[in-house]
């Protein structure tokens, strides 16, 4: 079983008709009808009862729909996370205040990044309040630079005017 094999008993399931679920899926009906046979050949039962007028789903096809719903759902929202993840827009960042720093950050630029980066949490010494509901409270070393920027570490600027 996979999840192009779920999309395609969702689509069936939902047009009740496998010529306008090929329709819908952009293939043809043979295939698509092997890849039905397939999946109720691997969960052992008969999903779909075929129809003069279409298809309808068993009973157990009922109950199959609801957690093909639920997979096809998780896998759509770890593929997002993923991209979110890969693209910087979802993680955490670590950050350490020292005191030199600390009548410096927050400036604007790092509320500028936490407005348009909500999913990037923070963590940090100190009880330091960036913008609504964003605290830095255990370790890394953040401290902004002459032109208004954000620096991490040694050569990593994540805002600035640069």
């Amino acid at each position: 079983m996979n999840i192009k094999q779920l999309k395609y008993f969702l689509v069936v399931a939902e047009e009740r008709q496998i010529t306008s679920a090929a329709k819908k899926l952009y293939i043809a009906q043979p295939p698509l009808s092997y890849q039905l046979k397939q999946l109720e050949k691997e969960v052992g039962v008969q999903l779909f009862v075929r129809t003069a007028h279409g298809i309808e789903l068993t009973e157990e096809g009922k109950v199959f729909q609801k957690y093909a719903e639920k997979i096809v759902a998780l896998s759509i929202s770890a593929q997002s996370q993923i991209h979110q993840i890969k693209e910087g827009e979802l993680g955490k960042i670590r950050i350490g205040v020292i005191s030199s720093c600390g009548g410096v950050v927050p400036n604007e630029q790092f509320k500028k990044l936490v407005k348009y980066y909500p999913n990037v949490s923070f963590e940090g010494n100190g009880n330091i309040e960036i913008g609504d509901n964003v605290k830095i409270g255990t370790n890394t070393i953040l401290c902004a630079n002459q032109d208004g920027g954000i620096k991490i570490g040694e050569n990593t600027i994540i805002a600035g005017n640069n």
